[in-house]
């Protein structure tokens, strides 16, 4: 069996840009669903993420959707829910006096979900920063 890498850059985040934390819930995550929309010269970072289903079935964070149902970018998962009640916490950031540390998402792509049937809650902490020109 192979073994498929996730183009995922954890890397210091601007100071600058807006920070955020949202709480959602989908009742069937199939389909890609737009968590943070996309901002025309701007990136989002993850920071932290809480995955919580209420079924068996398989969730991917990434963004972009140029192609309505499809996933450009795919960061991490399928995580995969064996059944329902499990949680899925990934934290970022580091220690206080150290740079905060995330996900950058590609420019100018909104944050997406996608996964096989199933409801699920997500917890997403992240700030929205414009690209420098440099």
């Amino acid at each position: 069996m192979a073994i498929t890498l996730n183009p995922i850059v954890v890397t210091t985040i601007p100071d600058d840009g807006e920070t955020w934390a949202m709480s959602m819930n989908s009742a069937d995550v199939s389909g890609v669903e737009v968590i943070k929309a996309a901002v025309p010269g701007h990136s989002h970072y993850i920071m932290k993420i809480s995955l919580h289903s209420s079924a068996a079935m398989t969730a991917t964070i990434g963004a972009g959707e140029a192609v309505a149902g499809t996933m450009d970018n795919a960061y991490f998962g399928p995580v995969n829910f064996t059944a329902a009640g499990p949680v899925c916490d990934i934290n970022f950031t580091t220690v206080a006096g150290l740079p905060l540390k995330g996900i950058k998402c590609g420019l100018g792509l909104p944050l997406c979900i996608d996964g096989t049937a199933g409801a699920i809650a997500i917890y997403i902490e992240g700030k929205t920063c414009k690209e420098k020109p440099w």
